[in-house]
């Protein structure tokens, strides 16, 4: 994590900026994964490496995607998947 950093206006500033270069490039300006993304991406995938939780976080951001949906959505998919085979 670089810095905290906060939306334009408020005073919390909550706003992690994360730079990645390896092994996935990372802008800072998507900030980085909440609580919630963390374990929406990472426990309930099972995803354990940060770096992946990161890069997610930041390919909803920029796609304009709830992460906690996306994160949750994709877990809904793999179980059903499993379940399946």
């Amino acid at each position: 994590m670089e810095k905290m950093d906060s939306c334009y206006g408020c005073p919390v500033r909550c706003k992690k900026k994360v730079r990645l270069d390896q092994p996935w490039k990372v802008d800072p300006v998507y900030g980085g994964p909440e609580y919630e993304t963390l374990g929406a991406f990472g426990s309930c995938c099972g995803i354990g490496q940060v770096e992946a939780i990161i890069k997610a976080n930041e390919l909803c951001c920029r796609y304009g995607m709830d992460t906690i949906s996306a994160g949750v959505t994709i877990s809904f998919a793999m179980e059903c998947f499993e379940r399946e085979s």
